[in-house]
């Protein structure tokens, strides 16, 4: 028998390779990127790099394709990355620094959404202010919520004490408006599109969180330790389309609306009027200020039983990296 060396057999190898026989290819070395998020309108932006298809062709180009998933909750999107199954998602604000105070490895990498949100009454009620809802029964999506920190900072500023004056009951978003039309509550705190929606159905917006909270940060997009470590090329490629589609969209906001009624499968005029409610960061970079408020906050109110510094909890190098 007629004996191959090694070195024979590794150079015919190579030769194959190159002349398509085999399927080594750049192809072989292609990693998935796992995306989750909701369909609310803060991803406006990702639904026009998605729709655009510029989200898939920046990934590709660091040698990554997208595995796109859609959740219901942000505490769906936390989960997952606890069990290794997400690598970068969209996740509230008050989710993520509530997981990461509990033990998720991982950081906020960008500002995906400003306030947006509202506390909204019925339409024929007689309130005029938060101080009128002393005594009432106010419907929050959860305890901890980003809806839950914006009243209570606008009831201690009507003079009101939030532990005592008023009556919580947690109600999950698409119910709300449900309770509220029914008389089980008196008033109830949503976001985009939640809100608009409930006031075209009839409601009140008796304040806005942008008022209550000027400029706080509501919505992020979070990557795992793992991520950060092991797929900063993505993430970058990531970041910077993400940003790119803000930026279009503010130039041509009627067509982003139409992109962004067809992701939510809202209303066009319930986005219409959402629209202007959500405020966003032009560099995308997280708010350290804000991040942290919003922390202490949860410490305040026995949410996380840890002192959080923001500072720990952010990692804004593909933001910076864009500007």
């Amino acid at each position: 028998m007629k004996r191959v060396h090694l070195r024979q057999l590794t150079v015919a190898l190579g030769l194959l390779a190159l002349g398509g026989l085999l399927p080594i290819s750049a192809h072989a070395e292609e990693k998935t990127l796992r995306l989750s998020h909701t369909l609310g309108l803060y991803m406006a932006p990702l639904f026009v790099a998605v729709e655009k298809g510029w989200l898939d062709q920046a990934l590709a180009e660091v040698g990554y394709t997208l595995e796109r998933r859609v959740v219901e909750s942000g505490p769906v999107t936390t989960e997952a990355m606890a069990a290794n199954k997400v690598d970068v998602g969209q996740v509230g604000l008050s989710v993520i620094v509530t997981t990461i105070g509990r033990g998720l490895p991982a950081k906020i990498i960008l500002n995906s959404g400003i306030a947006g949100e509202g506390v909204i009454v019925r339409a024929d009620s007689d309130f005029k202010s938060l101080a009128d809802l002393k005594g009432k029964t106010i419907a929050i999506p959860g305890k901890g919520t980003m809806p839950d920190f914006v009243v209570r900072i606008g009831l201690e500023k009507a003079g009101l004490d939030p532990a005592k004056d008023v009556r919580f009951v947690e109600v999950a978003p698409p119910d709300q408006k449900q309770a509220l039309f029914g008389s089980l509550v008196d008033a109830m705190v949503a976001w985009e599109p939640l809100a608009s929606d409930a006031i075209r159905s009839g409601g009140r917006m008796l304040a806005y969180g942008q008022d209550i909270y000027p400029d706080h940060q509501h919505d992020t997009i979070a990557a795992t330790d793992l991520a950060l470590k092991n797929h900063p090329d993505a993430l970058q490629a990531f970041a910077k389309t993400f940003l790119r589609a803000q930026s279009w969209m503010k130039d041509n906001p009627v067509e982003a609306k139409e992109i962004a009624v067809k992701y939510t499968g809202m209303a066009a005029p319930t986005i219409d009027a959402a629209w202007g409610n959500i405020l966003r960061e032009p560099n995308g970079i997280p708010s350290l200020e804000s991040t942290q408020a919003f922390a202490d906050f949860l410490s305040k109110w026995g949410y996380v039983k840890t002192k959080i510094d923001a500072k720990s909890i952010i990692d804004a190098r593909f933001v910076r990296e864009h500007q």
